[in-house]
């Protein structure tokens, strides 16, 4: 079977409340990359502020210490009141990159890093699922995007959430963690979930995803 890892993130666990599940997390995370050629990381120019405590777990997170450098994307983000806020969307710069490691045809992709329950993480897997399925993915992941191409999108994301897509698809999560705090997911919505369907992270675990809590 041929299997792809994306790590999205991986550095933002140093913001959790537990230490010692953030250890945990990178040991696995650290398991996931080594000696891997088919493993890429979404990388953010997002830096968290941490103490010196945490500073070395930070690095033993960082990209560059996980992946060489030919394996890391950038992800988009938005800069707002002085705070700079990652998606988890590939960008533009970096699009055509992912589209050509995606179109080697993969078994199974897995999907690791943070958050659990918040947008970075089932952002890139539908990034990924679009490119997977149409080939194309305008819009979100372009800086230039215009407003029209956005809600459009959000809406194809809407009905591949209510329709659970993403749970019959070869994209699932792996290693991933859960800072313990409820995240709202509506903020990105145009089409409300509906009731008795699973939400996109639900849909994305199986036996074999490990979800960190901390």
């Amino acid at each position: 079977m041929k299997k792809i890892d994306f790590i999205v993130h991986p550095e933002m666990a140093i913001l959790s409340k537990s230490y010692r599940s953030a250890q945990d997390f990178s040991e696995d995370i650290k398991k996931v990359a080594y000696g891997r050629k088919d493993c890429y990381v979404i990388s953010s120019k997002y830096l968290p502020t941490f103490s010196e405590e945490r500073e070395e777990l930070f690095w033993r997170l960082h990209s560059k210490n996980l992946v060489g450098r030919k394996r890391i994307l950038k992800s988009r983000g938005i800069e707002k009141n002085g705070d700079y806020y990652p998606f988890g969307y590939v960008c533009a710069k970096d699009l055509k990159k992912l589209e050509k490691i995606l179109a080697e045809g993969f078994d199974e992709i897995r999907v690791h890093g943070c958050f659990y329950g918040d947008a970075c993480l089932s952002n890139f897997s539908i990034q990924a699922y679009f490119l997977e399925v149409d080939k194309q993915y305008p819009g979100i992941g372009n800086e230039d995007s215009k407003t029209r191409d956005i809600i459009l999108d959000n809406i194809k994301s809407g009905i591949i959430e209510n329709f659970g897509l993403l749970g019959r698809s070869k994209i699932k999560y792996g290693v991933v963690f859960n800072p313990r705090k409820s995240f709202d997911m509506n903020f990105r919505r145009v089409l409300p979930k509906l009731p008795f369907v699973k939400n996109l992270d639900e849909q994305l675990c199986d036996e074999n995803t490990i979800i960190h809590v901390g």
